[in-house]
């Protein structure tokens, strides 16, 4: 059966895609991916005249807020690099300067193209539809989305991780938000 993407979908790939471009990255990762996600699935962009009907966000956002869950936070230790900052920060290295100073030099390669997906996102990608097909479902919604996420990419399990969210206990909360029709 063949599967579609939803709006939200759809805008969270366009919003990894933004934070990727934030962070001066070369690739979007699943990093930028669940960004992407969460920012959807919990934000402000999350109203039924953008989003379509059939999407109910209430139960997502929820759910999301009660894991801790928060576009804001994410977006923050993406950018520090949880884990590489603090060993650059001990060797005296402030990242967050470099990567200005980078991002100054070469800001104009945003202008001429786009960056790639990387692995982990593109078997995110496919990891949603076998939870779809496993679910019953024909549109990737989401929620798919992020569960293909969290089966697929060691740096989106991480970024939750070093925000002492449980990426297990994420995949349990959303599946029961879509076993209960959200």
């Amino acid at each position: 059966m063949p599967e579609r993407f939803d709006r939200a979908t759809s805008l969270a790939i366009k919003a990894a895609l933004a934070c990727a471009r934030r962070q001066g990255a070369d690739e979007v990762g699943g990093e930028h991916l669940l960004v992407g996600l969460i920012e959807v699935l919990s934000g402000p962009a999350q109203s039924g005249a953008v989003l379509g009907r059939s999407h109910v966000p209430g139960r997502s956002a929820a759910a999301l807020v009660q894991l801790g869950i928060d576009a804001g936070r994410l977006e923050d230790a993406v950018a520090r690099g949880a884990h590489d900052a603090r060993l650059l920060a001990g060797l005296g290295i402030d990242l967050a300067a470099v990567r200005r100073e980078v991002g100054d030099r070469f800001a104009v390669r945003w202008r001429t193209r786009r960056p790639r997906l990387r692995t982990d996102v593109k078997q995110a990608l496919d990891g949603s539809r076998h939870e779809v097909r496993a679910l019953g479902t024909r549109r990737i919604r989401g929620e798919h989305l992020l569960l293909g996420l969290l089966g697929s990419s060691v740096a989106a399990r991480e970024l939750l991780l070093a925000l002492d969210i449980d990426p297990m206990a994420v995949r349990t909360t959303v599946l029961q938000v879509l076993a209960d029709g959200g």
